[in-house]
């Protein structure tokens, strides 16, 4: 087994490999922070004055706020005072009460004319002093903003999304997170394990990341997926009519009744949403397929796991006799707490159950999930045949783009803190999604067969990148003009030009008729109405727009540094409207007759030694 081979996963997580990291991730930083050239002492001096400034404008800005919300008092105080004496004057005038209208007209008429000169000698006065002081503080906090940005923006810089996958890989050595989804890892795993390309029209890729453990390949994915739902639609109708009724006097008379009618209706809609998992690849047990999905059990009371591993227990039985009389095989594990929390009842090979799930396997996995420390038995396992599906709770929430506006801060300190923490809590998102796995030892123990990659390839990119990296524009630049939804981005048509890829940028969307039905509902009168119920048709639409990839191979510090240069060469294209880069990627509105910007971008980049020499 591999000398960094994790046997008791959540264990090691703690004891060693989150230690590991942390202090990897620190140093990290410093290091840094150090090419940065950014001084820690200077940036600290200026983000306490911007600080002071900041609380100084957001005192002065309160004041500001109350002379003029007092303002705003002695107004309606004045006018409310205005309109009774008004009132009294209509007493002595029209009424002729000479008592009220003098009690009333008096004071009225004095206290408005009071408020309003509070008006006009306080309040005003007020806040035009205010509005000064605020204006003064508000310029003084927003110059020692730009000026402390202004220091620390060599250090931020320089931080690129990439930077999570670069400190797991140097920190944690078991798991091996790649730089990109390369082409052959993508030829391997699609022929020898029959994972399929993302050719769904109803799904685009948002984010990937690939990796291997001892050899055996991984992907975290997250999509953009759409559904056709049911939505319901609603409409009313406002009806009356009169009855005559009874008064109990002896006397009938006509009253006017009302309803509110309502109608319903449901008709498909698309729904959008985001969906986090993770695909692994393993020789191990290659016959077996299974599914587990969380218990649902309360793992904070020791009591409620033991009853319901008891409840459990009889089910299992009652199923093994069940499965027994359809000649199914199905023998339950001895270990009656594992069967019950973990599942797993429909698999389809016990003999390869058995050699996957050991004894060491079965503690690993009870820990897991008994335990809710970080995150519990959040997570669904399916395995069928050589490849394993891990999706989790926790990691759909998580944002594992890497960007650095997840940490990114004016003060040094505060961005150091941030950027521990958000490296912190990445790695526990994708740790504990490769938890299940790691807590199988077989799988450790495993390494694949050598493969014999192709030579050549229709493209030079998986189109699973391309999708992340075209979905990092704004998708708005590839609707059809007359949508109303977002976009599922699919990249089709591949060409490779030296080591770029001209691809077709297929939007899929839908534009929105404006429909009415009409549904019958019977009123209160005792007569049926046609209540209207608007609803929306939503009919398919496609957009192609045709755009260029190229792997860098640089930071996004680098690219950033030599966009000027691109801009000189290609024109606008390159500017941050109509490209965009992403972890090694760059992504540009093309034209497929102009077919010198690759070569041209590997002369400025010298893109192709770097690319040979990282393979």
């Amino acid at each position: 087994m591999d000398d960094n081979a994790i046997l008791e996963p959540r264990k090691m997580y703690e004891s060693k490999v989150r230690v590991d990291l942390l202090d990897y991730t620190s140093k990290y930083f410093d290091d840094v922070l150090r090419r940065s050239g950014v001084s820690q002492d200077e940036n600290e001096m200026l983000s306490k004055q911007y600080e002071k400034n900041a609380a100084d404008a957001e005192e002065k800005n309160n004041k500001l706020k109350g002379s003029k919300g007092l303002r705003t008092f002695f107004i309606i105080m004045a006018i409310a005072l205005a309109i009774v004496g008004a009132v009294g004057i209509y007493f002595i005038v029209e009424l002729q009460d000479l008592t009220i209208g003098l009690s009333m007209t008096i004071p009225g008429f004095a206290l408005a004319i009071l408020f309003l000169v509070l008006i006009l000698a306080y309040s005003n006065k007020k806040i035009k002093e205010h509005q000064k002081a605020s204006d003064e503080a508000n310029k003084k906090r927003d110059e020692s903003y730009q000026a402390v940005v202004s220091q620390i923006s060599p250090l931020l810089s320089l931080f690129d999304e990439a930077m999570p996958s670069e400190i797991i890989r140097k920190s944690v050595p078991l798991i091996q997170i790649d730089d990109y989804f390369d082409i052959k890892k993508f030829d391997y795993m699609h022929e020898k394990y029959g994972f399929l390309d993302n050719d769904s029209e109803t799904a685009s890729t948002l984010f990937v990341m690939s990796g291997s453990i001892v050899g055996n390949p991984f992907l975290m994915l997250r999509n953009l997926n759409m559904n056709m739902i049911d939505k319901v639609y609603t409409g009313t109708l406002p009806i009356t009519w009169t009855e005559r009724v009874y008064d109990g006097n002896g006397r009938y008379r006509t009253v006017v009744r009302s309803q509110v009618l309502t109608a319903s209706i449901r008709r498909p809609a698309p729904d959008y949403s985001t969906y986090t998992h993770l695909v692994y690849a393993n020789d191990a047990a290659p016959d077996l397929s299974f599914s587990r999905r969380p218990c649902g059990v309360n793992v904070k009371n020791e009591k409620s796991i033991d009853k319901f591993v008891e409840d459990k227990a009889d089910d299992i039985r009652k199923y093994a006799e069940k499965a027994l009389k359809e000649g199914k095989k199905f023998t339950p594990m001895t270990n009656e707490k594992f069967e019950a929390l973990f599942g797993g009842l429909d698999r389809d090979h016990e003999v390869q159950y058995r050699l996957l799930f050991t004894p060491l396997a079965q503690q690993n996995l009870i820990e897991l999930i008994t335990n809710s420390v970080p995150f519990g038995d959040d997570f669904t396992f399916l395995k069928r045949k050589e490849l394993n599906y891990i999706s989790s709770s926790h990691s759909q929430s998580f944002d594992i783009s890497g960007e650095p506006r997840n940490y990114i801060h004016y003060n040094v300190n505060k961005t150091k803190e941030n950027f521990i923490a958000y490296i912190d809590n990445y790695f526990k998102c994708v740790y504990f999604d490769l938890a299940p796995l790691l807590s199988i030892p077989l799988y450790q123990q495993n390494k694949p067969f050598e493969y014999i990659y192709k030579k050549n390839y229709m493209r030079n990119y998986t189109s699973y990148d391309e999708e992340a990296i075209v979905n990092h524009f704004d998708y708005h630049r590839f609707l059809h003009p007359a949508s109303i939804t977002r976009a599922i981005l699919k990249v089709l048509y591949p060409s490779k030009r030296g080591k770029t890829d001209q691809v077709t940028v297929r939007a899929h969307s839908f534009e929105g008729i404006p429909r009415v039905e009409y549904v019958t509902v019977m009123g209160g009168d005792g007569h049926p109405h046609a209540v209207p119920v608007h609803w929306t048709e939503y009919l398919p639409l496609v957009q192609d727009t045709p755009i260029s990839i190229k792997r860098f191979a640089k930071s996004r510090h680098e690219y950033n540094s030599r966009q000027s240069e691109l801009i000189d060469k290609f024109g606008e294209r390159f500017n941050n409207e109509s490209a965009t880069y992403n972890r090694g990627y760059v992504a540009y509105f093309s034209d497929p007759e102009d077919d010198n910007i690759d070569s041209e971008i590997d002369k400025l980049f010298k893109y192709n030694k770097q690319i040979e020499e990282d393979k």
